[in-house]
């Protein structure tokens, strides 16, 4: 966020930096108040409320705000990353191999490693490769680092 920021100051743009907090009611209210040509928005959702990101690109929207970044259709529909890749790939557009595993199929896993395993409906990122399929090993979260 800061080198967004300075970068925007670099090229003559007047930056307020507008922190948005819950309820929704709130980042509603904190919105209305602007008075701006332009939103650049880095807001990413609240935590453990993916959907929120959408949802205030949505208000956005509707306040007739000009934006940066992805509408908030397109983030819902990224939201669910089956239907995401699903639907990437009924328009062409590459996509590596997925996966949908729930507890009853997990055992047909199929992927090569190395591989990410993330939630279908979250932002989390699980590492998963052959060290970590060895009985007692938990995976970890990327970016973790290993203890050697």
């Amino acid at each position: 966020m800061e080198a967004a920021h300075q970068s925007l100051e670099e090229l003559g743009h007047e930056v307020v930096r507008v922190p948005l907090l819950p309820p929704m009611e709130q980042v509603r209210a904190t919105l209305e108040s602007l008075d701006t040509d332009l939103v650049f928005n880095l807001f990413e959702g609240f935590d453990f409320r993916p959907r929120t990101e959408a949802t205030v690109t949505g208000m956005l929207s509707e306040l007739g705000l000009r934006y940066t970044g992805c509408s908030s259709a397109a983030l819902a529909a990224g939201l669910d990353k089956v239907k995401a890749k699903e639907l990437m790939r009924a328009h062409g557009i590459p996509t590596p191999d997925y996966q949908k595993l729930t507890p009853e199929t997990v055992s047909g896993f199929r992927l090569r490693f190395p591989c990410i395993v993330k939630g279908a409906k979250n932002h989390c990122l699980i590492e998963r490769n052959r060290e970590a399929q060895r009985p007692g090993r938990q995976p970890r979260p990327l970016g973790q680092q290993r203890r050697r």
